[in-house]
Order: C-alpha cells, then sequence, then structure tokens
C-alpha cells in the first residue's frame, strides 16, 4: 500500500471512530429542553428539565450499583450510592420503579441519607428520554423498617417528582428529649426544596408523621402530604413539623387525612415568618388543638388563598393559633370544620388564644360547628 493509500485509511477509521463516539454519546445522554412558557395555559405534558449545571447521574430498577452512575444506559440501582458518588451541583435522575433498598448511616436508617447540595429527581421514563412524574412514577418506599429520606447539614438540596411512603420513625429518634420524629421526611439544618412530590401514609411517634423540620427553611411546592400519623397519645404535627425553621415557604401543597394529638394537618412551634399561600387543608384530624393547622410561638405567619375544609379537633378544628401574634389572614376559605367534645369544643373555624394583633381580610369563614362553648 503506498504512503498515500494508508494515510487515507487512517483518515477514514479515525472519521469512523469520531461518528461512533458521538452516536453513543447522543444515545447515552438525553436531549434536555426548557419548558415552555406560554401565558394564561399549560403545556399538555411535562418537558425535561433544563440541563443540570453539574454532573447528571442515572438511577433505575434494572441498573447495577458500579462506576459512576453517569451514564443512561447503564445506571446505577440505587440513589443512595448515586448520591454517595456525586458532587455539589449534580443532579441524580431516577427512572420509573419502587426502590425498597435501607441504608444505615450515623445510627439512623433511610433509604436515602443527603448530607450535600444535590438534586434528586424522579419522574423518568426508563431510558431516560422523558420526564413526567405523574405517568413515570418514582417511589421510594421504606417498607416501615426506617425513614424515607433524611436531609442534614448546611445544604440546599432539591427533592422532586418522587412518591415517599412507608416510613416509619420508630426508634430513630431526632425530637425533644429524643422522641421519634419525621417518619416520611427529616430535615435538620438545611435549606430543602421539595416539589411535586407525594408524602404519604408515612408514621411518627411524637412529631411529624409525614416531615420534620428542624432549623430549616424549607420550601414545599406542589406536594401531596397525606394519610400521615404521628400516633404517640401526646403527638404533634401528623403531615407536618416545623421546629424553628423560620421563614419556610409552603406552596400550592395538598395536606389531607392526617392525624394527631396536636395539629393534624400541620404543627409549627417557635417557627415565625412562615407562609402558606394557595394550599388545600382538608380533611385532616387532631385530638385537641387544629385539627388543620396548629400555630404555637410562631409570630408574624401570613396565610393567603388557602383552602382549609372539614378538619377536626377540640379547639380550632380549622385553624389552632396560640401565642402567636402578628398573624395576617387574607382571602382564605375555612369551611365546614368542626370543634368537638360535649363541653371542650371551642372554634368550629378559627381558635385564637393569647394571640395579638392577629388580621383576618377577606376571607370566607362559614359551616363551621362546634359541641361546646365559644365561636363557630
Amino acid at each position: 500500500m503506498t504512503p498515500k493509500k494508508t494515510v487515507l485509511v487512517i483518515l477514514a477509521s479515525v472519521t469512523m471512530l469520531l461518528a461512533l463516539f458521538w452516536l453513543l454519546g447522543a444515545a447515552a445522554s438525553p436531549v434536555y429542553a426548557a419548558p415552555a412558557v406560554h401565558a394564561g395555559e399549560k403545556p399538555s405534558s411535562p418537558t425535561l428539565p433544563q440541563a443540570p449545571l453539574g454532573t447528571a447521574r442515572y438511577v433505575a430498577p434494572t441498573g447495577s450499583d458500579i462506576g459512576g452512575c453517569t451514564s443512561a444506559i447503564s445506571p446505577c440501582r440505587t440513589v443512595q450510592y448515586a448520591v454517595d458518588q456525586a458532587a455539589a451541583g449534580d443532579e441524580i435522575h431516577v427512572a420509573a420503579g419502587t426502590y425498597t433498598d435501607i441504608h444505615a448511616r450515623n445510627s439512623v436508617t433511610q433509604v436515602v441519607y443527603i448530607s450535600k447540595t444535590v438534586t434528586v429527581r424522579g419522574g423518568y421514563s426508563a431510558d431516560f428520554g422523558a420526564w413526567d412524574p405523574a405517568q413515570y412514577t418514582t417511589t421510594l418506599d421504606a417498607m416501615g423498617t426506617g425513614r424515607v429520606l433524611y436531609i442534614t447539614g448546611n445544604i440546599t438540596p432539591t427533592v422532586e417528582g418522587l412518591s415517599l411512603t412507608h416510613g416509619d420513625a420508630t426508634g430513630l429518634g431526632g425530637g425533644w428529649w429524643g422522641d421519634d420524629a419525621g417518619g416520611g421526611v427529616y430535615i435538620v439544618t438545611a435549606t430543602a426544596a421539595i416539589s411535586n412530590c407525594r408524602i404519604v401514609s408515612n408514621t411518627a411517634s411524637y412529631y411529624g408523621g409525614g416531615l420534620y423540620l428542624w432549623h430549616s427553611n424549607a420550601t414545599l411546592t406542589g406536594n401531596t402530604i397525606g394519610g400521615n400519623t404521628a400516633s404517640a397519645s401526646l403527638s404533634y404535627g401528623g403531615g407536618l413539623y416545623l421546629l424553628d425553621s423560620d421563614n419556610t415557604t409552603l406552596t400550592n401543597n395538598q395536606i389531607s387525612g392526617n392525624t394527631a394529638f396536636h395539629g393534624g394537618g400541620l404543627h409549627l412551634l417557635d417557627s415565625d415568618n412562615t407562609m402558606l399561600m394557595n394550599n388545600t387543608i382538608v380533611s385532616n384530624t387532631a385530638s385537641y388543638y387544629g385539627g388543620g393547622l396548629y400555630l404555637y410561638y410562631s409570630g408574624n405567619a401570613t396565610l393567603t388563598d388557602n383552602r382549609v375544609i372539614s378538619n377536626t379537633a377540640s379547639r380550632g378544628g380549622g385553624l389552632s393559633l396560640y401565642y402567636s401574634n402578628n398573624a395576617s389572614l387574607t382571602g382564605n376559605r375555612i369551611s365546614g370544620n368542626a370543634a368537638f367534645g360535649s363541653e371542650d369544643g371551642y372554634g368550629g373555624g378559627v381558635y385564637l388564644k393569647n394571640s395579638d394583633n392577629v388580621t383576618l381580610t377577606g376571607n370566607q369563614i362559614s359551616g363551621n360547628i362546634i359541641l361546646g362553648s365559644d365561636g363557630g
């Protein structure tokens, strides 16, 4: 073969190899697109989120926990393994399926332990080419053997598009005096963003059957928090419990069917400047204070355009404010709630005690009932 022909053969071979590598890369990486935004309308189906600033790592039920999880065609098997491989700023993309693996870290057990700023996002198709949490259901199921998520540290993680279920904090402590807290999700000192998740059928003995936040100014958006229980005879926050968590924001969440002694849906303690906007708080039950919502020593709360419906408690069927000054309630619908007890039912819709400068503007408070003394 002449030198000229040899050079041509080498060039052709290199060109073919480069083309092959390009094709493999295209197959291994989904094409990302920014969601279209049009005033007054919603897209017919979700588009893939924008490409991550960090590295994307992939998890699927058919994967294997080897390598760095960076290939969509060779994903890892567990979310915890992918989180362990990740650096700050990375995203973990989780394909549809149910993940039941339990991991022990620092004397606590859970499906996923997060101590770094990462994004964990469910709702992907098996090939990661499509994203729709409603269609591609991604479930982290603790099967009653520990919590689902444990998030800790001075970090800002994001959790999105997951179903978090069957967490149980029994024997895991984490609350005041070492009492059990945070059956589904436990967050301490982290600024977490949780969106479009289903946090359902979790339990803790004392604090936060669904979620427990401590020193954590979280943002919760578009979640379903339902059927969770704080089960002890003196328990707090069936759906959600906030402790020393100022500036937390809850928007467009549905909080329903949760149960506790105080604060069936939500219980806030020493959590100032909390904002609740456009949430639906329905059919929650408390044995004593705050069927839907209980604010205790939590000042400057803002409740706007929420629907607080068909909740029950002994005092404050819909909501109860106790030593919670300067609250502002605007444009809320508070209806069909009940305070029960033949001699101890107070405030079917709203119960205020030792709470100064509370402002109510443009609310619909109707159809609430009591069995007892004061205030329908």
